[in-house]
């Protein structure tokens, strides 16, 4: 049975379509909020929620091969950390993001150096990460939408000149025909003062008594 255009279903996956994937990096402790916020609409791309408990990952070389490669691919990548944690793993997850010059938004870390790099953001909880990132990427789609129509522009402009440039090799090319046809015309107008001259010259001249001799 197809899915009710306006379901909150069908709501979520056009809104998970334009929003940035997000890999959030924390604690394994907070993996149930992190499904929740995904099934909520939340576009996050880590697979590691799902296996966070004690004995659910079958292969640790393959989920931090899956990890590294989801964090260096998603849009933007959001490192969470609540008082007293002591955060591992995350900051390979942050480093594999900055590596691929993905924004990372830093909740709970103000204490670490690492929020100093250009590409990190720092947001006082996540909310206003999510926030922050939302906002973000109404800017670069202005910025983008805007370069679009700047490029539009440009094109138009070329396919102007193009036109004038043709529009002016056609007048010159007319230009060139006058001249060749003017050019024939003096020499007909020439052979007719030609021919004139000899028959002219060629009459007999006319009779100075007049009348009957």
């Amino acid at each position: 049975m197809p899915i009710d255009p306006l379901s909150p279903e069908t709501a979520r996956e056009v809104e998970a379509d334009v929003r940035p994937t997000i890999y959030i990096a924390s604690k394994t402790t907070h993996a149930a909020r992190w499904r929740d916020l995904r099934s909520a609409g939340l576009p996050i791309i880590s697979t590691w929620i799902d296996e966070a408990g004690k004995g659910e990952t079958a292969c640790f070389a393959d989920l931090w091969r899956r990890c590294v490669s989801e964090a260096a691919s998603a849009d933007a990548l959001i490192v969470y950390r609540e008082p007293g944690e002591v955060l591992k793993g995350a900051f390979v997850e942050v480093g594999a993001a900055l590596a691929s010059g993905k924004p990372v938004y830093a909740v709970g870390c103000d204490e670490f150096s690492f929020v100093n790099h250009r590409l990190v953001r720092s947001a006082p909880t996540l909310d206003a990460a999510i926030s922050a990132l939302d906002q973000s990427r109404a800017a670069s789609e202005t910025r983008s939408a805007d370069g679009g129509r700047g490029l539009t522009r440009i094109k138009q402009l070329e396919a102007d000149y193009a036109d004038c440039n043709r529009e002016r090799e056609r007048w010159k090319d007319e230009a060139m025909r006058l001249r060749a046809d003017l050019a024939t015309w003096a020499g007909i107008d020439a052979e007719i003062m030609a021919e004139d001259e000899q028959i002219a010259a060629a009459s007999p001249p006319p009779s100075e008594t007049g009348g009957r001799e």
